[in-house]
């Protein structure tokens, strides 16, 4: 096993991210559009458009808060069954 490894070359559009490889740009692209009209509206808009952008700042705050929350507990428990990470001991709870 001391030898250079061959892979056999991939053939074209195989590859499941070939299709999607802008799709994240385009999705940070919208969001960051959509917050600076957001913010425009925040700061030129009548009273109620303030309230109603602040509000939504702040629930988008708090829902990326508890979707990273939950991201890095699935991340902890497929690393577990992995065995990558050991069980929290009784002593810690």
């Amino acid at each position: 096993m001391t030898g250079p490894t061959q892979t056999p070359p991939r053939a074209r559009g195989t590859h499941r991210g070939d299709r999607t490889h802008g799709i994240p740009s385009v999705r940070i692209a919208l969001a960051g559009g959509f917050w600076v009209l957001l913010l425009a509206l925040m700061l030129t808009g009548p009273q109620w458009a303030q309230w109603t952008a602040s509000l939504a700042a702040f629930a988008t705050a708090f829902v990326l808060i508890v979707l990273g929350e939950v991201g890095w507990e699935r991340t902890v428990a497929s690393a577990r069954r992995a065995g990558l990470v050991a069980p929290p001991s009784d002593a810690m709870r």
